[in-house]
């Protein structure tokens, strides 16, 4: 369903991929946008539009390297004029109620969770531009022992409204590469420190969900909100726990012999 009201909305992420689904999902309810790989080009974006037109919304991915969405939209907070005032919609693969203050005081309007729902996406920038309309509640985080490997077949994996399947299929392929090389990352070293868990559990949560890979959704984003607090004898078993769902996730995502990053043959489209 079209939105009634036409919006210019800034995406930031670092992620390439991510980029592609924000623009074809605001695409497709009649939004546009304008897409940003970190904090600091959005900052460049606000203070002198393309062609410009001012931003309605701000779509600021939480954890980027560089200058992150957090440092970003107290930046934002900070500039003359109208600008400053611009909502933001925090973008993360974190739902801990921790991680939605800390969103808040940093000065970000609303959180939305990834992977984006279309509806949801519409409904979080209707309440906050005054064209609001009920949002679905927020599901409540689950253990992961007991979810299955994928919510939806591999054949329907990646669904994008706007994007055809040829199109969807070479996305879900980027998206593959994404939790590979963040799993190598997760690996890396051993014994890690859990600081260095937490970006490597993000990108992994992220792909994972957008692709419908609950449970390894489910366990990454675990690892990235309770490893501080874990002992580190438990971090580096949740840890291993993670590597082993994601190893599973991308064998059943992808045919056997796939060789790797740089050779997947993906077994997923669009619907």
């Amino acid at each position: 369903m079209p939105a009634r009201k036409a919006l210019h909305v800034l995406v930031a992420d670092d992620v390439p991929a991510n980029l592609v689904v924000a623009r074809a999902l605001l695409e497709s309810a009649g939004h546009s946008a304008h897409c940003v790989a970190d904090g600091a080009l959005a900052l460049d974006a606000l203070a002198e539009p393309p062609g410009g037109r001012p931003f309605d919304v701000v779509l600021m991915d939480v954890m980027m390297p560089g200058m992150d969405g957090l440092e970003a939209t107290r930046r934002i907070r900070a500039l003359p004029g109208p600008a400053a005032r611009v909502p933001v919609l925090a973008v993360t693969a974190s739902a801990f109620a921790e991680d939605v203050a800390t969103c808040r005081e940093a000065g970000m309007d609303a959180h939305l969770a990834k992977p984006i729902e279309r509806e949801a996406l519409i409904a979080a920038l209707a309440r906050l531009t005054g064209d609001a309309r009920p949002a679905p509640e927020a599901p409540e985080a689950a253990g992961f022992a007991d979810l299955p490997l994928l919510s939806r077949p591999p054949g329907a994996a990646l669904v994008v409204p706007g994007l055809d399947p040829e199109a969807a299929r070479s996305l879900a392929g980027e998206f593959i590469r994404e939790m590979r090389e963040a799993a190598d990352q997760l690996r890396a070293t051993a014994p890690m420190p859990a600081d260095h868990m937490i970006p490597s559990a993000h990108r992994l949560a992220g792909a994972a969900a957008t692709l419908g890979a609950t449970r390894l959704a489910t366990a990454a984003r675990q690892l990235q909100g309770e490893a501080r607090q874990m002992t580190p004898e438990a971090a580096q078993a949740l840890r291993a726990a993670v590597l082993a769902v994601a190893a599973e996730t991308v064998a059943a995502l992808t045919p056997e012999g796939s060789a790797g990053p740089e050779g997947d043959t993906v077994r997923v489209a669009a619907a």
